[in-house]
């Protein structure tokens, strides 16, 4: 017998305009259709770094649904210094006290937050976090949660292997602006393909003027800088007005990047070295081989050490153009033990992302008056 539909909202979408990330988009298309097998309608989408809490009325407003699922993703750390880890812990406390519906966080990493942060968590029914490091760091806040791995393992992938034999190696990119640019000019130095997880995040020709306004500065050569600073704020002044005048909310998911063409990118190529999260996740699922540079925070350690109870695929910063120059041939394919690891944690990631739907399914509807 077929459940009753019941509607839900979606906070911090990762899928909009002004990220046009390919792994984020991934998990907002799988967390759609994964919310759609269970009969969760998302018909509310509020925007990862847009802060709700001066739009209260008009969520109110616009509250035609059940519960908040939140996609929590990299978002919540280091809450000292930013705000957004603050108003996504505060929207538990907001669901259940004002909208009188449930919140879960769900696809979460968290670390180095202040006490005061992991107290407004606990309002949320239910947390489940992507590997084992937030996990032992909520755990240490005397809070419960779930390990369930990223939602970019809901992704189908087919098992036929092309590999790319022109350019065979891939570097993509970091959160990291500084090592970002470097990866990039590896690339090119060492003839490895190069491919960001943004997709034209930045207009290039403002990328062009900002690059030689910092140059010139760096060189005081100042007459120059403030000249090419010009149309560098025009830019940053139209970016800034696109944004005040941006979409608040959606009410469903659009696909605005190919994320198809970056699985495929992935699976041509025999070695990737990336500093992205997703990238790693996409390695993994695929079973191409690869090496990493660890993110923002320990996610992609805690993840490594899931898969494999190792983080040897994970090198430092300093140490990526040496490993170019001469790869270690135990890095360029898997051994049996981690082929092993790999089939049983893919394996896992689809049974506990059901049953994180199952279980989120069934308390809702328990919450629910029909």
């Amino acid at each position: 017998m077929k459940s009753t539909q019941i509607n839900v909202a979606i906070f911090n979408d990762t899928n909009t305009n002004t990220t046009r990330h390919y792994g984020c988009s991934l998990v907002m298309l799988n967390l759609v259709n994964e919310l759609k097998k269970h009969n969760l309608n998302p018909v509310f989408f509020w925007p990862v770094g847009v802060d709700w809490r001066d739009k209260k009325k008009l969520i109110k407003s616009r509250c035609n649904y059940d519960a908040i699922i939140v996609n929590g993703e990299g978002s919540i750390h280091h809450n000292r210094k930013k705000e957004k880890p603050n108003y996504l812990a505060e929207i538990a406390n907001f669901a259940k006290s004002e909208l009188k519906i449930p919140a879960y966080l769900i696809n979460s990493s968290i670390y180095e937050n202040s006490d005061a942060l992991y107290e407004k968590l606990k309002r949320y029914e239910k947390i489940f976090v992507r590997e084992s490091t937030s996990y032992e760091t909520l755990k240490s806040a005397g809070i419960e949660s779930v390990i369930v791995p990223d939602l970019t393992f809901a992704t189908s992938v087919n098992d036929e292997k092309v590999t790319d034999n022109d350019i065979p190696y891939l570097i993509t990119d970091s959160t990291f602006n500084t090592l970002r640019s470097s990866l990039a000019e590896l690339s090119a130095t060492y003839g490895w393909d190069f491919e960001s997880m943004k997709v034209n995040k930045e207009n290039s020709l403002k990328r062009f003027f900002v690059k030689v306004e910092k140059r010139a500065k760096k060189r005081n050569m100042n007459i120059l800088g403030k000249i090419f600073s010009i149309p560098a704020k025009i830019f940053n002044s139209i970016d800034k007005i696109r944004e005040n005048n941006r979409e608040l909310y959606s009410s469903g998911y659009r696909q605005l990047v190919d994320h198809d063409y970056f699985v495929r990118k992935i699976k041509s190529k025999s070695f990737v070295l990336t500093g992205r999260f997703h990238t790693v996740t996409l390695c993994i699922k695929t079973g191409t081989p690869f090496v990493a540079i660890e993110s923002n925070t320990p996610k992609i350690s805690g993840m490594l050490n899931d898969v494999f109870q190792s983080d040897k695929r994970l090198i430092q910063e300093n140490e990526i153009e040496k490993f170019m120059r001469n790869i270690p041939s135990d890095y360029l394919t898997f051994c049996e033990n981690e082929n092993d690891a790999i089939s049983r944690y893919n394996s896992e990631a689809t049974a506990k992302i059901k049953r994180m739907f199952d279980w989120i399914a069934s308390d809702i509807r328990s919450k629910k008056s029909f």
